[in-house]
């Protein structure tokens, strides 16, 4: 033992009667001393007298924030976010998917066969503000997916969602370089709008997703257009990515390969009018399937609206 530490040994012993020697009563007396400790800088104004100021604690998505206010002083605004709806349980409960499960199969470069013909739940969140006021979305919605193979060997699949009084078809081709929109139909109670077919189909997702150019530089961006003979468009600016955040999608029970693609869509029709910004997940080992989206869109159709929301596929697809 080193000579400083048997000291310290020595001075915790004789407080507890231990080291030998004299036995000395030990006598504690206490007395009351203002201490001023500061942590990190010191401030160079003294503070306040008296009572602390009060403080307003404001919910925010995502957590909260404290807001400090002086005697007479109004507290910030409190934000005003759009309007989620509450966390979505899928029929199964929720999600409670180990952090250490592995998909079953990877996603593809290419896409070599069409979807399988079935229909699927997401869960959602999210809301929708049009002429007619603030509405939620719903927990679940399904999505029916109907596909077939084409004779010029690519493959075409077609997804069906309804709510809200509306339904919104969306059509899609797969080929040797893309994942491309053909068709979009929009159908609300009185007023039906489709944009295509589409030439060319608009790509919402290269193949393969990234690539290099002659000199070996990553190319993971682009864009696509396509009209029909209506004069209606859609235009995409994209991005491709796949680090481990983005592709990872968890079905509740399962997780999923994907790529991600983060799009800047507009499209344009007769009385239709809207802009998307989408962050949206393929499954290209299930036939180029959606399996995860958030968008955020805003525009005219039959109207004002805007719409914010999250949904993602609540299985592994067929």
């Amino acid at each position: 033992m080193k000579p400083r530490s048997a000291a310290m040994v020595c001075v915790v012993a004789l407080l507890s009667g231990g080291c030998g020697g004299p036995k000395v009563p030990l006598k504690v007396g206490s007395k009351n001393v203002s201490v001023n400790v500061s942590f990190g800088k010191r401030s160079e104004q003294p503070g306040p007298q008296g009572a602390p100021a009060p403080v307003q604690v404001l919910p925010l998505e995502g957590g909260v924030v404290f807001a400090p206010t002086q005697p007479g002083e109004q507290a910030p605004p409190r934000p005003t976010p759009i309007r989620r709806a509450n966390d979505p349980v899928p029929p199964s409960g929720r999600c409670t998917t180990s952090p250490f499960a592995v998909p079953e199969k990877e996603a593809t470069p290419f896409v070599d066969a069409p979807p399988a013909n079935a229909t699927y739940e997401f869960r959602v969140a999210g809301s929708i503000q049009s002429d007619d006021g603030l509405a939620d979305y719903p927990d679940v919605v399904r999505r029916t997916v109907s596909s077939r193979r084409n004779s010029d060997g690519t493959n075409s699949f077609t997804v069906v969602e309804s709510g809200f009084g509306q339904s919104i078809t969306s059509e899609y081709l797969t080929d040797a370089n893309q994942i491309g929109l053909v068709r979009i139909t929009i159908r609300k109670t009185k007023t039906t709008r489709t944009i295509g077919p589409l030439r060319p189909p608009v790509m919402v997702l290269p193949l393969p997703p990234q690539s290099t150019d002659p000199t070996g530089r990553a190319i993971t961006t682009w864009t696509s257009a396509g009209t029909d003979v209506t004069g209606g468009s859609v235009q995409v600016d994209g991005r491709s990515e796949r680090t481990a955040a983005d592709k990872r999608i968890d079905t509740c029970g399962s997780v999923l390969d994907s790529w991600a693609a983060v799009t800047s869509m507009r499209i344009v029709g007769p009385g239709l009018d809207v802009t998307s910004s989408t962050r949206t997940n393929f499954a290209t080992q299930y036939g180029g399937l959606i399996v995860s989206e958030r968008v955020k869109t805003s525009g005219t159709f039959g109207g004002s609206y805007q719409t914010e929301y999250a949904a993602t596929i609540n299985s592994v697809p067929q």
